[in-house]
């Protein structure tokens, strides 16, 4: 469990009996584990509607995999000094590292660049290309690789 806030099942299933009342007459579970230093697994109701809730989750991911998201940004006046800095994690960044809830509020209520501005990220985002653009990209590649069409017998 670590710093995590067990379940009410897991309480119910393991620890004494009333357990679960008793965090439920002394405010609840979010308020006990706060109380306590826990995190919870779930979050509570509405959590990430809020900014702050999102600012604060992205960079502490962030911060926990700053290996990952570092960015040596070489200054454009003197190619010597150098700073580095953290970059955005892209989407699929963060669902492969299971943090879909992340990537989830930040589609639903923010602005990736906005976010990136924010926390001071390097970001630099990742070029879309439509259904339309990919068929007519397709196209255009095939038309200039194909050889021009015999003409059939029957036309001649």
């Amino acid at each position: 469990l670590g710093d995590t806030m067990p379940s009410t099942q897991l309480i119910s299933s393991l620890g004494p009996p009333g357990l679960n009342r008793a965090i439920r007459l002394h405010g609840g579970r979010t308020k006990v584990a706060q109380e306590l230093g826990f995190e919870l697994a779930r979050r509570p109701h509405n959590y990430w509607n809020n900014p702050e809730n999102i600012r604060a989750e992205l960079w502490n991911f962030i911060v926990k995999s700053k290996d990952i998201f570092t960015v040596d940004a070489t200054h454009t006046e003197s190619e010597e000094s150098s700073e580095t800095r953290l970059r955005m994690p892209t989407r699929k960044e963060l669902l492969s590292a299971g943090r879909g809830d992340i990537a989830q509020a930040i589609f639903r209520w923010s602005s990736t660049a906005e976010l990136a501005s924010d926390l001071n990220l390097d970001y630099r985002p990742t070029p879309w290309i439509t259904h339309r653009q990919h068929a007519q990209s397709e196209n255009d590649m095939s038309a200039s690789d194909k050889k021009p069409r015999r003409k059939s017998k029957i036309n001649r």
